[in-house]
């Protein structure tokens, strides 16, 4: 029996060709100079216009946005600053993919990788990588590794495969401290950070047992975070920031639609592993809530926050947000 369509799919598509569009146009006419793309490119939009342009089934579309994020980052940020920078910068799909598609940056691409993976703490020796307050930075440098390997290009040495396999053990070690209420607190997003870097190793690694378990705990810790319907707390058909108000910011207490496509991803993955429908039902109503509407004037209305329909001021940071893992959900959700 054929699954139904995922709601407003084709709305999201339209908005992402179009911010696509005003990204460029903003970064175009956006200072260089002291990290000043570094901002509104957060969360690789390098990656992102690649995974745009591979899901319209182009090989040229979003290739000056491409190039404005290698610039932005490999040329003025990593390769500056020979990796070491700070844990929560560390993207590396945009690079990884400029080295498999063999452009003409594969080679500053990959020396990025490798010098992060050299000089970045988090890669290399940093003592709190099984703490629950660095699980994205965690994350984040498993996903490091495993972008590297998907190149194809070179061998991680021994003790670079023991570090590999330690962020493994640690993001398991902090999805198990989260279940067990051993973690200042929650947040779904950082969660579905922790099951990105787990479903690449799934998938381009090894498949190991532990990471459906792992990815049904992380589920199970956001579905109670969800709210239907508007309220109080603000939209709903999104999830709180926090599973707790901790007093240090103020929207622990209120839903987020401008995560909502970093999170609905995961319960995509567990239902194309596990053909249990809750999963996709959650999923498609966080990717429908997610799902940025503007009136006919341009002013936000519903879903994430773009910032400007144009391209004087949008919001890369959200626009990178929702092509991070988004277009996985609508692969797997199928």
């Amino acid at each position: 029996m054929p699954v139904p369509p995922v709601p407003k799919e084709n709305d999201f598509i339209t908005n992402m060709k179009l911010w696509a569009g005003y990204m460029s146009s903003f970064l175009s006419r956006t200072p260089r100079e002291n990290y000043g793309w570094l901002g509104h490119i957060y969360y690789d939009i390098q990656a992102c216009a690649y995974k745009l342009r591979s899901h319209l089934n182009s090989t040229t579309l979003y290739e000056r946005l491409i190039q404005q994020g290698h610039d932005g980052y490999v040329n003025d940020y990593v390769l500056p600053n020979y990796g070491a920078i700070p844990g929560f910068r560390v993207f590396s799909e945009g690079s990884c993919l400029d080295v498999i598609n063999k452009t003409r940056r594969e080679r500053a691409s990959l020396l990025s990788m490798l010098l992060i993976l050299q000089n970045n703490n988090y890669h290399v020796s940093d003592p709190d990588i099984s703490n629950p307050a660095f699980s994205r930075e965690c994350a984040y440098a498993l996903m490091t590794f495993i972008n590297v390997e998907r190149t194809q290009r070179i061998a991680l040495s021994p003790a670079q495969q023991a570090r590999r396999d330690l962020l493994l053990t640690s993001s398991l070690s902090i999805v198990q401290k989260w279940k067990d209420n051993q973690a200042e607190y929650f947040r779904p997003f950082m969660g579905a950070l922790t099951a990105r870097a787990l479903i690449m190793y799934h998938t381009h690694i090894q498949k190991d047992p532990r990471i459906l378990p792992a990815i049904k705990t992380i589920a199970a810790l956001c579905q109670p975070l969800f709210k239907e319907q508007d309220g109080p707390w603000g939209q709903g058909k999104s999830f709180f920031y926090t599973d707790r108000v901790t007093g240090s910011d103020p929207e622990d207490s209120k839903t987020q639609p401008d995560l909502n496509l970093l999170i609905c991803p995961l319960f995509g993955w567990l239902y194309f592993q596990t053909k249990e429908t809750q999963y996709r039902d959650l999923g498609c109503k966080a990717f429908e809530g997610g799902v940025s509407v503007y009136d006919q004037y341009g002013h936000h209305s519903y879903g994430a926050f773009l910032g400007t329909r144009s391209s004087i001021n949008p919001s890369g940071k959200q626009y990178c947000q929702q092509l991070f893992w988004g277009l996985d959900f609508l692969a797997w959700a199928k």
